[in-house]
């Protein structure tokens, strides 16, 4: 109980510092609450292996259940290989698809239900936490995720997506 109650402060102490405020007896405001999940998000995709990225992490992830209007689809397909659990690093480059996607329907209202640019969203999200991955550790490479950087830089990820897709939601 006692480690739970540390979780939950220490929640509490970074979401207020994340969004500038003090710790106020007033529970944040659903927007106040997307503003922080983009912070959190960005902060993840520069800074995967922060000292706080578990909790950042397992904020996210409950946040995401719990927002009624932000909805993602997360399909390991658009990973390939990288997406098994004996991957090193696997877990949150996959999280991060669904944090990326959450970002975008927060900043593109009027696209939420584009389906393509959702995924590719997260995909990109994706893709820039493994590029901060590499910098901190260069033997964490992974060549399925060099190859979807190579389509990227190439402009053909548009193309990876829309195949992908049919794998996900066929």
């Amino acid at each position: 109980m006692k480690n739970r109650l540390q979780i939950v402060l220490a929640i509490v102490v970074l979401c207020n510092l994340a969004m500038g405020v003090s710790i106020a007896d007033e529970e944040p405001t659903e927007e106040e609450k997307k503003q922080l999940a983009v912070k959190l998000t960005r902060l993840l995709e520069k800074d995967p292996f922060h000292e706080d990225a578990k909790e950042m992490r397992k904020w996210l992830t409950f946040w995401l259940i719990e927002v009624p209007d932000v909805s993602v689809s997360l399909c390991g397909s658009f990973l390939g290989p990288v997406f098994d659990k004996n991957q090193k690093n696997s877990a949150e480059l996959f999280v991060q698809s669904g944090y990326a996607q959450a970002v975008f329907i927060i900043e593109n209202p009027e696209q939420a239900d584009n389906a393509f640019e959702a995924y590719k969203a997260g995909l990109l999200g994706t893709l820039r936490t493994y590029e901060s991955i590499l910098a901190s550790k260069p033997k964490a490479q992974l060549k399925y995720m060099d190859h979807l950087i190579e389509l990227r830089d190439n402009g053909a990820l548009d193309d990876y997506v829309r195949e992908k897709m049919k794998e996900c939601e066929g």
